[in-house]
Order: structure tokens, then sequence, then C-alpha cells
């Protein structure tokens, strides 16, 4: 379940994917794989076009936690820089 928030004005969600499902780094995708990513792209649009703004991490990073807070608070300082 992505967790919404705001700061200042700012608008973003965190949302936490599955490497296998959402098809990280993956070039010969499955059926389910393809239509999970086109989803993905279709709700990354319309979060966007509504004053959302998506912070995306991966499954594979979620262990590492200076690797996840450094790429949620680039993120995020790079929306506060827009």
């Amino acid at each position: 379940c992505p967790r919404k928030f705001t700061c200042e004005g700012f608008c973003f969600i965190i949302e936490v994917n599955g490497d296998y499902w959402h098809a990280n780094a993956i070039t010969s995708l499955s059926s389910t794989q393809a239509k999970n990513k086109l989803r993905d792209q279709k709700k990354e649009k319309s979060l966007h076009k509504n004053g959302w703004n998506l912070i995306k991490i991966w499954e594979r990073d979620i262990d590492d936690g200076e690797k996840v807070g450094n790429h949620i608070k680039n993120s995020i300082l790079s929306l506060i820089e827009i």
C-alpha cells in the first residue's frame, strides 16, 4: 500500500515495487510483467497530472537503509528546487 505525504505544498507518494512483478531491470517480460509495467506507467502519468510526485523504491534496495534514505531525501530536495 503506497504511503502519501505532503511537505510544504509538495505532494509525493513513496512506493516500494517488487523487482519481479514490476520488471525492474528485466529485458524479457512475461505478459503479466508487461501489463504491470504498462499499468505502472499509466498510474505514474495520472499521479503527475493530479499534482503528485512518485518516489519509487525497488525491492532489491529496501534492505539498504542509507541508500533508500538518500534516494528519498534527494527526490524531495529535487521537488523543492523545481
